[in-house]
């Protein structure tokens, strides 16, 4: 006669039972803290900000808000006819594009631990910066392009996912959820 195993506890049981152990030895940390949100301006990670403003309230936890300017490829003639424009006003630029968002979204300016531009590889600048910042939760939205776009634009919130140092909380906001002061 063959005996059934002992039915398995539910996993939320097994992951309190862990964490009261863990606590007991060492410190294990209970909610998140410091909270990195990328930002590109597009509506999707606009509204990505309001969830983040809402889980830094229920965490109590801050928020380093952070866009990331991508190098463009300029053609050979470019030393002639400058295509660029300087990085101090870039960076400006979007310094007082994150300002005025941080305005216009409820709750903000009360999470709002630092304001950061990074010059670079997106999903690269978003990992460092989690890194160097001991982020404890990257909030990012996602674009949701599937298919042809996907292939051919590749997906930055996948890389984040793969090299981040932290969890990455990904973000798919569907038309209708977009608000109008975002």
């Amino acid at each position: 006669m063959k005996r059934s195993p002992k039915p398995l506890p539910p996993p939320t049981a097994r992951l309190a039972s862990k964490s009261v152990a863990a606590t007991a030895a060492s410190p294990v940390p209970s909610a998140f803290k410091h909270l990195l949100v990328p930002l590109d301006f597009s509506p999707s990670s606009r509204q990505s900000l309001v969830q983040a403003v809402a889980l830094a309230g229920q965490f109590q936890a801050k928020l380093t808000l952070l866009t990331v300017i991508e190098p463009m490829g300029t053609p050979d003639f470019a030393a002639s006819f400058p295509l660029m424009m300087d990085e101090a006003q870039l960076c400006a630029d979007a310094t007082a594009e994150l300002k005025k968002l941080v305005k216009s979204t409820p709750g903000c300016a009360e999470v709002v631990e630092r304001i950061l531009v990074r010059f670079g590889r997106s999903f690269h600048e978003i990992t460092e910066t989690a890194r160097a910042h001991h982020s404890d939760l990257i909030v990012i939205a996602t674009h949701g392009r599937t298919g042809f776009k996907h292939v051919l634009l590749g997906s930055n919130t996948e890389r984040v996912v793969r090299h981040a140092p932290c969890p990455v909380l990904v973000l798919r906001i569907h038309p209708d959820q977009l608000t109008s002061n975002t």
